[in-house]
Order: C-alpha cells, then structure tokens, then sequence
C-alpha cells in the first residue's frame, strides 16, 4: 500500500511534506541527577562522614550517680570515725577530770594520820634536809608498844582508820606454823587488820570448809621495803594474814631488835598477852 505521505504525480491529492514534530516545551535529554532516586544501600560506607547520634545519657548519668553515692558513703564513715574519736577523747577527759575531782575531795575528806588517834599509819611529811622535790618519807609505824623500851607481851584495844574495825594488837608476839593464808605489804597495823577483814568479806559465801582470817602477824621495821627483802632473803611483805591463833608465841626475833606484834582481830586470841 502506498504511503499517503508519498508526492505521487498522479495523484489528484496535494502534497504532503513531512516536518518534524516539535512540542511547545523542551525535553531535557536525561532526568536531573537530583531527581534520581538513590541507588545506594540503606547504611553508608565508613568512608562517608554520616553522623548518626548514640543516644548515652542514660549510662552515663547512672555511673555519675554511682560515683556520687560511693563518695558520700566514704565521707560519712570518715566522719562517724572522726566523731567517735572525738567523743571517746571527750568522755575519757570528763572521766579523768571526775576521778580527778573525786580523788582531791577524798583527800580533803580523809582525816590525816596524825589527826586519828587510833591511826598507826606512817608519816609523810619530809624530814628536815630533805631534797626539795620530795613528796613525802615512809616512816616506820608506831604500834604503840613502846619499843624496844618495853618487851612486854600487853594487849591494847584499838581500831582501823577507815571501816571501824576493832582489834587488838598483842605486843612482842609472833606467829609461827603453817596457819599463814596471805602475805602482803601495807603501810601500818590498821591496814594490815583492814586487808585481813576484807578477806572474810569476800569468803562470806564460800564453803565452811575454807580458812577465815583471824589476824595477822605485822613487823614495823619492814615497812622499809630494802629492810624487808634483805632481812627476809625474799619478798618485802610486812604483813601476814593468819587462819588460827593457836601458834601465836613471844617475838623470836627480839634478839636482832626486830619488832613483831600479833593483830587479832574483836573477839581473837582471848587470854595471850597481859592487859
């Protein structure tokens, strides 16, 4: 069939010349770069500099508040240490500055040795030509037996400074065998009767069966301790507590001018001695 575009002479037709078709608005040749859809993958290449936030707050603040905690749980117990510390150094002061208090009042309170008629403890006021410094002289206890001017075997009533206790003290006697509960070392007569009645004090609810003090042997002149130890080739006591009166007997150590005296205690050794 032939085209009807074609210029045919014999064609009654007009011709028909063929143009290009054109369009009011241009074409561009290819879709803009712009436009295109992306080709990539979803996640980027390490080599491209994509920021994407990491969302951090949360931890980070939970270690802050950690480490706020850890801290203040250090400085309380610092503080509760330093505080203890404190009212230990607190309390011990009162308690230092009370018994030292105390001891003062007692001492203001307590009658002096020479004040008690009854009292045999021994002096402490410095002799004459003593070092400045010096509190005070142990000096060897009067028991009122008039030694060594005297040797008689007398008793003479008396009593303790401190608990009232009654005794008698049996001159230029001694106690011998094995009735010897405690030696000990005290400052005068009255202390050694005091310590032999704090025994029984302490036995009240023991059995029946053990010893009770009954007095005590005293030698004055080893209050001087050097004397004692030297004398006795041992341990400086001037006091030994006894359980019996049966082996009480003249003083054997007379002979060395030694005194020795008996304590018994009220109601003891009735009939050893002269009034």
């Amino acid at each position: 069939m032939a085209s009807p575009y074609r210029d045919n002479a014999s064609s009654d037709l007009p011709e028909v010349n063929y143009q290009e078709q054109s369009y009011a608005y241009a074409l561009p040749d290819q879709t803009a770069a712009e436009v295109l859809p992306s080709t990539k993958g979803y996640y980027s290449s390490a080599t491209e500099s994509h920021h994407v936030p990491t969302v951090t707050t949360g931890r980070k603040g939970w270690m802050r508040w950690w480490v706020i905690a850890l801290i203040g749980l250090f400085i309380a117990i610092i503080a509760g240490l330093v505080g203890g510390l404190i009212g230990q150094a607190i309390q011990k002061g009162r308690a230092s500055g009370s018994s030292d208090s105390t001891l003062n009042s007692s001492q203001e309170a307590s009658p002096s040795p020479s004040s008690c008629p009854n009292s045999t403890s021994a002096a402490t006021t410095p002799p004459p030509g003593a070092p400045a410094n010096a509190i005070g002289t142990i000096l060897t206890p009067d028991t009122g037996c008039d030694w060594p001017s005297s040797k008689e075997r007398r008793r003479i009533a008396k009593q303790t400074t401190y608990l009232k206790g009654n005794y008698t003290t049996i001159c230029n006697s001694g106690w011998l065998g094995n009735d010897g509960i405690l030696g000990l070392w005290t400052l005068s007569p009255s202390d050694c009767v005091e310590a032999c009645l704090k025994y029984n004090s302490y036995a009240v609810n023991r059995p029946a069966s053990e010893r009770r003090c009954v007095g005590a042997g005293f030698i004055p002149d080893w209050t001087n301790q050097t004397t004692g130890a030297r004398e006795q080739k041992g341990a400086p006591f001037n006091c030994y507590m006894m359980s019996s009166n049966k082996n009480i007997v003249p003083n054997d150590r007379a002979d060395f001018g030694t005194e020795v005296v008996s304590l018994c205690l009220d109601g003891q050794c009735n009939g050893i001695g002269s009034s």
